[in-house]
């Protein structure tokens, strides 16, 4: 009751100020207009991998930050979802994604892209209980939990894949599921109609209240549960309510609290990262409470602003580990804030202007010049006094009516000089507003010399001039070929430097340095872009220039990016789109009061810290006028407010306004598409998604080297800022660096071979991710290129050459016993010799004139011109042109005409031919010049073979190599498959064997230590059963104590053989965080500070400051508490047991020593050994389960550490843990 009182007391201290505040927190929205499937959101996750799922009433949707994937129901493929209509989703501990539907339970394989489906089999034993799932969850011992449509819970048994379900007393549906945080023991706490607590291990079902004051809480339905210490807070069609555990009462209920909330039907809870309680409601938005003075901001949907709400009706509420809040709502799809960046102050004047000039004069007047609209007069709100036309009348028709440049008059404190674009300068006289001609000349920009007051005007196309304070035209710089001079008669900006020189810059000519003398002389010198020289301008494109508080100066171009000019080493250092910027083309620089500098872009604001080289983007999402400004539209005032004009209007501010970047998560990175971009490709990707997206490796064969990788940074804050790099380790030689628009990159032709692909991106801070994301991409080659083949192709064209030799050879061997024989019949004439052995050879053999006319043939060749029965010397006289048809018989000629000519000889020409029967031939031609003795080209030797069955032999051979392509593709498909099938059978095998190993060690200790207790119980009981009746009271008791330790030892030994079998079986899973070392030390020093009074125990902290590491706080904590525990436990009365904990190499270093019985050299040797370990009595006698330390060892191992031991016998122990930072 004084707790209740409590909370009552502080809610009407704050009451009274719980408004509906409608904040300018700023909501983005995420509909169907931007792809999602539906607008009726019902949950939300982000997975492991970082990317977020929604469940709607029309499919499943994942979300990469840019587009969506769907999952929806297919009759033609089982392993499809289930259902359209999606209630919950979850992911459990291995990264599997659990989700409910109104049609069966689906189990997602992430990596393997598809679903398994549990459905409802009625009257089947294991099967679900419903086919409506209405909440899912997981438990810290793995155990899968579902709230299904019959109003019961089940249970997944994951060893069978079967299911437990338990009914309730209720018939309302179990809609959200969570675990109580501070129970030793599974406790789950179930929202139904009221809300029940559930013991999984006895099954005990208990209401955890009836009623609150006159409202009975069993009629109400719950919505949302959110457990967090010792509250537990709760959503409900009647109201918000808060229930204490430890004194087990509702403290604080919303109903009881008219004008808290405008709507009290909860349909969401959600305590965000900072602690703060978010409800969302059936219909009133959305509020967020302050858990400690229960204060309230209330926000809902407003028609007239798209950053408000999407919807008043929030379905469900999700943060994810970046900080983002996700709502779903019913029918305005998701809401997304981004808390930690707050609202941007850019004030946004004058839109739909085109803003080209701006002056802020010391009378607090905005002087803006438009295109189009003349001139303006502002005040300090951004409301238009004045507008003035900058024509006179009789010119109005020719006039574009746009102030290119506004600066105060040197010869009048109350006038304006505006260069305007076709009526050259005017000049303005505020009081009176009168304006008259300065100057007749059409000019871009001026700059008034602040030595001599002369004004400095640029020009496109007519070079600077230079007026007196009056308007007199002192002088004029142009180009000359003749003298040293400007580079370019188009100057696009002017800018004078503290030490009085000019600095021109201009399109296509860089930039240009301007000293001038009293005297009236010039020099010029000009800085231009080098091809290859990273120290020279980056583009000759200039369009603006400045000169910070440091005096350096910075260089703004087109298509070049920033650049950093050193006056001394006159080096150049670019900052380009690589380097963060959004954009390589710069408008307008200044400076803040700060000293960082502000640019303008085509493409946002960029905010530049130059001490750490920091840039921070701005651009519509921050409230800018547009993403594109204006070239030479800025301004900063003696004040420090800065100007930037665009194309909708000017932006004004003070930097200090102004966010810093404070997004500091790294972003995730996914590869989220691999696509072979050649027809019928599909289903051979679709089979190796697990080996692209988990063990990130594909084999391609040689046909599918060409393909698209598509990428993402999963940081949501603003998607499209997220930047990347990627490089094809292989193929490309540096990293190529884009946008978020140009996510997919495309490979078209590579050459066998292994690749990697390597990709890293920034969030919208440009907090890089350096680690990234890899692919790695293997091509086989073709079969007709691997080294087998090869051999093989050598191996058969040796072979068919040797059969040739040995073909030819013979059949040279016949033709030369003929020719032998012959020859003795023969007049042994040297040219019936010769003309024997030409008649023949089988080779088509001739000789020609220099007219290309035949004086020899043999008979080989007589037979296929002119047929068999003529002799060959019927062709000597003709030409080619008597046998072969015009087009063939012209190209013989030539050739023979070049080699007559050139003396060349024409060596294998392919040519086409006949044989004997006229069938067509392919001949190997050769054709040599014949010379006389004085070197003159008399004729020509020619020579022709028939390579037909050659040819024809290569072409069997080529269909051979096509054919063993096909059977080597087949091959290399089913060892791809044999490979993945040995992967997973390796992987059950060991943990099938670890599992093995566990249960042997746990019937170990079961077998000899867990039957001492109960046999110590079974005989107390029995004693006590047989003497009931002449035992005393007291005697009783002692025996119920003696019970109860017996009991209690049982209980801590099977407590610690479950926490000790789950790290065995690796089902612990370690959740590191930044703890303080020295507050877990203090609270466990309070826990076991009563064991140490009770034997006069000194507890000494030596842990005096603040110990930071990453770790789990419940493992270190179980760690410390045994090892203190034990020290106590074996040190005797008026004993001291030490503690102290530091980093010694970047280590840390706990120590826990005791003045107790110490140890032999041989228990230290078996201290952490199961099979000979066992737990010893204390100094009075305390018991143990021996366990302790073993399940300290465990884990410490876990976290990557180790526990060391030095004892000496009747001194004490020293445990010693080590820890990486």
């Amino acid at each position: 009751m004084v707790l209740r009182k409590t909370y009552y007391s502080l809610l009407v201290c704050f009451l009274l100020s719980v408004t509906a505040i409608y904040s300018q927190l700023k909501f983005n929205r995420i509909s169907n207009e931007n792809g999602l499937s539906n607008n009726s959101v019902n949950c939300i996750l982000e997975d492991s991998r970082g990317f977020m799922w929604f469940g709607t009433f029309d499919g499943l949707n994942k979300y990469d930050g840019y587009k969506f994937t769907y999952f929806k129901p297919d009759i033609n493929d089982t392993n499809s979802i289930s259902d359209y209509n999606i209630r919950c989703i979850y992911e459990d501990h291995l990264g599997f994604i659990w989700i409910g539907t109104d049609n069966g339970l689906n189990k997602y394989d992430p990596y393997a892209n598809q679903f398994k489906v549990y459905a409802y089999k009625p009257n089947t034993r294991g099967s679900i209980s419903h086919k409506q799932i209405v909440s899912i969850f997981q438990d810290q011992s793995a155990t899968m939990w579902f709230g299904t449509g019959d109003a019961k819970l089940n249970k997944l048994d994951k060893l069978k894949d079967v299911f437990v379900s338990y009914s309730f007393p209720t018939k309302a549906v179990i809609r959200s599921i969570v675990q109580d945080n501070i129970s030793e023991q599974t406790l789950l706490y179930l929202g139904s109609q009221g809300v029940y607590s559930f013991n999984p291990s006895t099954g005990a079902i208990v209401q955890l209240f009836s009623t609150y004051g006159l409202q009975k809480i069993t009629d109400i339905s719950i919505n949302s549960l959110v457990d967090y210490k010792e509250k537990l807070y709760i959503g409900s069609w009647r109201g918000f309510f808060i229930y204490d555990k430890t004194i087990k009462t509702i403290v604080f209920s919303s109903t009881n609290k008219p004008g808290l909330l405008k709507n009290n039907i909860i349909q969401s809870l959600l305590l965000d990262q900072d602690g703060k309680l978010w409800l969302g409601t059936r219909g009133g938005g959305l509020y967020r409470m302050n858990t400690i003075d229960f204060s309230a901001e209330h926000f809902v949907k407003q028609s007239f602003d798209l950053n408000s709400l999407s919807d008043d009706a929030i379905n469900t509420i999700y943060q994810s580990r970046s900080g983002i809040l996700w709502f779903g709502t019913t029918l305005g799809g998701v809401s997304k804030l981004s808390l930690q960046y707050g609202i941007n102050k850019f004030s946004h004047f004058l839109p739909g202007y085109i803003v080209t000039s701006i002056y802020d004069d010391e009378q607090g007047n905005i002087w803006v010049g438009t295109r189009y609209k003349g001139l303006l007069r502002l005040n300090s709100a951004g409301e238009i006094i004045r507008q003035y036309n900058l024509f006179f009348p009789s010119a109005a028709e020719l006039s574009s009516n746009t102030a290119m440049s506004v600066i105060s008059s040197p010869d009048c404190s109350n006038c304006l000089l505006i260069a305007t674009e076709t009526d050259g300068i005017m000049k303005l006289n505020i009081n009176n507003g009168a304006i008259q001609q300065f100057s007749y000349r059409p000019v871009n920009m001026m700059v008034r010399d602040f030595r001599t007051g002369n004004i400095w005007a640029s020009t496109w196309g007519g070079g600077i001039f230079i007026f007196s304070p009056s308007g007199t035209q002192i002088n004029h710089l142009t180009k000359s070929s003749l003298e040293a001079s400007i580079p370019s008669d188009i100057v696009s900006v002017l800018y004078q430097t503290q030490d009085g020189v000019f600095w021109a810059g201009s399109k296509g000519f860089g930039l240009t340095r301007i000293e001038s003398s009293v005297e009236g002389s010039f020099a010029y010198t000009n800085y231009r872009h080098k091809k290859n020289d990273s120290s020279s301008i980056s583009s000759d494109d200039v369009f603006c220039i400045y000169q910070d508080s440091n005096q350096i100066l910075w260089v703004g171009t087109t298509g070049g990016g920033l650049n950093r000019f050193d006056e001394r080493t006159k080096k150049f250092r670019s900052y380009s789109v690589r380097n963060g910027l959004p954009s390589n083309l710069i408008y307008y620089i200044t400076e803040d009061n700060s000293h960082n500098l502000w640019f303008s872009t085509s493409n946002g604001l960029v905010k530049f810290n130059t001490k750490i080289e920091k840039l921070t983007v701005y651009d519509t999402e921050d409230g800018l006028q547009d993403n594109q400004f204006i070239s030479g539209s800025g301004f900063r005032s003696n004040s420090g407010r800065l100007y930037f004009g665009g194309i909708n209007g000017l932006n004004t501010f003070y930097s200090d306004s102004i966010r810093g970047s404070t997004n500091r998560s790294v972003p995730p990175l996914a590869i989220t598409d691999f696509k072979v971009l050649k027809k019928g490709s599909e289903s051979f990707i679709k089979a190796r998604q697990r080996l692209i997206y988990y063990y990130r490796r594909i084999v391609l064969p040689y046909q599918y080297n060409d393909f698209s990788i598509e990428f993402a940074a999963l940081d949501y804050t603003y998607p499209m800022r997220n930047r990347y790099g990627y490089k094809l380790k292989g193929y490309d030689n540096d990293w190529i660096f884009v946008d978020a628009e140009h996510r997919t990159v495309r490979y078209t032709n590579l050459k066998p071979g292994e690749y990697e692909f390597l990709i890293q991106g920034t969030n919208n801070d440009n907090i890089w991710n350096e680690s990234g994301a890899n692919l790695t991409i293997i091509i086989k080659p073709p079969f007709w290129l691997k080294t087998w083949f090869i051999s093989l192709n050598l191996l058969i064209i040796l072979i068919i050459l040797i059969l040739i030799f040995i073909r030819i050879r013979r059949r040279n061997l016949e033709r030369r016993k003929q020719y032998e024989d012959s020859a003795r019949e023969s007049l042994f004439n040297k040219e019936n010799q010769l003309r024997t052995l030409v008649d023949n050879l089988p080779d088509f053999i001739y000789i020609k004139d220099v007219n290309s006319r035949f004086i020899l043939a043999n008979k080989r060749l007589s037979r296929v011109m002119i047929g068999k029965g003529h002799t060959a010397d019927e062709l000597v006289g003709k030409t080619d042109h008597d046998y072969y048809e015009k087009k063939l018989a012209d190209r013989f000629y030539a050739d023979e005409q070049n080699i007559i000519r050139s003396g060349e000889p024409l060596i294998g020409r392919i040519e086409p031919g006949l044989d004997e029967n006229g069938e067509q031939r392919i001949i190997n031609t050769t054709k040599v010049p014949v010379k006389n003795s004085k070197g003159e080209v008399i004729g020509l030797v020619g020579i022709g073979r028939d390579i037909t069955e050659i040819k024809r032999a290569e072409q069997k051979i080529q269909e051979q190599a096509e054919h063993l392509q096909q059977t080597n593709t087949l091959l290399e498909e089913r060892q791809e498959q044999i490979w993945q099938q040995k992967v997973e059978i390796e992987q059950q095998k060991e943990e099938l064997e670890k599992l093995n190993i566990t249960k042997d060690k746990l019937f170990s200790i079961i077998g000899h230590d867990l039957k001492n207790p109960f046999h110590a119980i079974i005989g107390l009981a029995d004693a006590l059963s047989k003497n009931r009746d002449s035992i005393s009271s007291e005697e009783t008791m002692e025996i119920i104590g003696m019970m109860k330790s017996s009991s209690q030892y049982a209980y801590e030994l099977l407590e610690n053989l479950l926490q000790w079998s789950r790290a065995q079986t690796g089902k612990m899973q370690v959740t590191p965080q930044q703890i303080d070392l020295k507050n877990i030390i203090d609270d466990t020093l309070q826990l076991v500070a009563v064991s140490a009074e009770k034997k006069n125990i000194r507890l000494d902290n030596r842990c005096k400051v603040p110990v930071i590491l990453m770790a789990d706080i419940n493992m270190l904590t179980t760690v410390i508490r045994n090892l203190l525990g034990n020290a106590i436990k074996f040190t005797p009365e008026g004993g001291t047991v030490t503690i102290s904990a530091g980093f010694v190499n970047d280590m840390l270093q706990l120590e826990v020593s005791d003045t107790g019985v110490g140890m032999t050299r041989e228990t230290v040797t078996s201290l952490f050994k199961l099979d000979r370990h066992r737990s010893s009595p204390g100094t009075m006698g305390e018991t143990g389960t021996g366990l302790g330390l073993l399940i300290c060892k465990e884990f410490i191992e876990l976290h990557k550490g180790r526990i060391e031991v030095e004892s000496i016998p009747g001194k004490g122990s020293t445990f010693k843990v080590f820890l990486p930072k």
